[in-house]
């Protein structure tokens, strides 16, 4: 339930209490009994009317601290949880040279350990970087990537996995 909602909640409550209350007394002022039995009947419709109404106002309420205690408990869970990033970046490069990389790092910058850390497969064009999964990188630690070149279902061989990773860069073949 939204502000919104809970908004009309409230105002529909209150515009029925103020519906039955006006037909509880207009029913009592027309019973036949003597006056102070009429107006004891009234009162009691009355009290009754208001303590549904009060029901249905601490329903509401109960409903409204239960959704705020939830996005506190998760906002609450929020704030230690890891955020990992994947590095892949290379060096300035000069006009006509090669591209020459950084090292290919995992970052975690969350405020929370990262365990069991699997990324899932860069994949497009015929070419795959799979990434080896981390066991634990702590807060604001770097770990080295590591990752295997597949292209065109064929793995690459360790040593050239960089040279056709920059061969895909500079071509624009490498998957976004």
């Amino acid at each position: 339930m939204n502000k919104r909602s809970s908004l009309w909640v409230s105002g529909l409550s209150a515009a029925i209490a103020i519906w039955l209350i006006a037909g509880t007394v207009r029913l009592g002022l027309r019973s036949s009994d003597s006056e102070l039995q009429r107006l004891g009947n009234i009162g009691t419709a009355v009290a009754a009317i208001a303590g549904f109404v009060g029901l249905l106002v601490l329903i509401v309420y109960t409903r409204e601290t239960l959704l705020l205690w939830r996005t506190a408990e998760e906002e609450n869970e929020n704030r230690f949880k890891p955020v990992v990033t994947v590095d892949i970046s290379t060096t300035d490069a000069e006009l006509g040279k090669r591209l020459s990389f950084t090292s290919f790092t995992l970052n975690n910058i969350g405020s929370g350990p990262a365990f069991n850390v699997a990324a899932k497969p860069i994949s497009g064009n015929g070419v795959e970087m799979r990434i080896q999964d981390v066991a634990l990188l702590e807060v604001n630690k770097t770990a080295v990537l590591e990752f295997t070149i597949v292209q065109e279902g064929q793995p690459c061989p360790t040593q050239l996995e960089k040279a056709l990773l920059r061969d895909h860069l500079e071509r624009g073949t490498f998957p976004v």
